[in-house]
């Protein structure tokens, strides 16, 4: 005996259900099409797939070994692709398939603050934005992006990206100059873009004098005309004429100023300071 006509629902199986654009490995359609006894009908299936392009492409698949299966490509758009089935006057719900981006290609690693001080409170600003594949689709939500720079104290930095774009806000090195740093995500590597570190205060005159035997610091003033943070770091060396280094202190700025005493000397020395990039060189006075 031969089997009926296959009966309404079909049930359709596809898979997998969520896919990538270049996948190598395609979604496919299985169908056992039953009739009204649970046996597999002969018809032919015919299979219909709809794109998020808005085109769609149709098979007739004939009925072998029990079953009716295809694999079908994906397109080049991602979105829902939808897949229906029908034999005979049989019909069967839709199927849905995931079509996701493919591997990133291409993106632009933007450098909205590349440089700032390194003060403790500012911070650089960069961007990775426009991730897309090959054929031009945005990167899905949640793609993990990474950064990695060789001089920024071997810096690596991964996060995800919403809407294929990710924002960042990196703290500075104690160092101050020039940091190389990439972004790259799957087959996406940046081009090198550098970020710079500038000393923490910047000065265009060190106002420096003696009172007895102790020296005066300040006040100082940076360009921006604000006195600089309390505690930033003043460098003073003590060398002998030959420049042989004797001493080196660090002392904190307070108010913008701060007060030296130097050590007893019973020959001519020279004193060293600096401050932000700014030096400057003076006798220190026998007592």
């Amino acid at each position: 005996r031969r089997p009926g006509p296959a009966t309404t629902p079909l049930r359709p199986k596809v898979g997998a259900r969520a896919v990538r654009i270049d996948t190598p490995r395609q979604p496919s359609l299985v169908l056992h099409p039953l009739d009204a006894q649970l046996n597999v009908a002969e018809e032919p299936v015919r299979m219909k797939v709809f794109y998020p392009d808005g085109s769609q492409r149709e098979w007739v698949l004939p009925v072998v070994h029990q079953l009716a299966w295809s694999y079908f490509p994906p397109g080049s758009r991602k979105g829902i692709l939808k897949v229906v089935v029908q034999s005979g006057a049989a019909r069967g719900e839709r199927a849905e398939v995931d079509v996701l981006p493919g591997r990133i290609r291409s993106g632009v690693l933007v450098l909205l603050q590349p440089e700032a001080a390194t003060s403790g409170r500012d911070r650089w600003a960069l961007e990775v934005q426009g991730l897309r594949d090959e054929k031009g689709n945005l990167a899905p939500d949640g793609l993990a992006v990474s950064l990695i720079g060789g001089a920024l104290e071997n810096l690596f930095l991964t996060r995800s990206a919403p809407q294929s774009r990710l924002p960042l806000s990196l703290p500075l090195p104690d160092r101050v100059g020039s940091y190389p740093l990439r972004a790259w995500s799957e087959g996406w590597v940046s081009n090198e873009a550098t970020l710079r570190a500038r000393p923490a205060v910047q000065v265009a005159h060190l106002p420096l004098y003696w009172s007895g035997n102790q020296l005066h610091i300040g006040p100082v003033v940076d360009d921006l005309g604000a006195l600089p943070d309390d505690g930033t770091p003043m460098r003073l060396r003590v060398v002998d004429p030959a420049g042989r280094l004797l001493l080196e202190e660090r002392i904190p700025l307070a108010s913008g100023q701060a007060l030296w005493t130097p050590p007893p000397l019973t020959r001519p020395f020279w004193l060293e300071v600096e401050l932000a990039g700014q030096r400057a060189r003076l006798e220190v006075p026998h007592p």
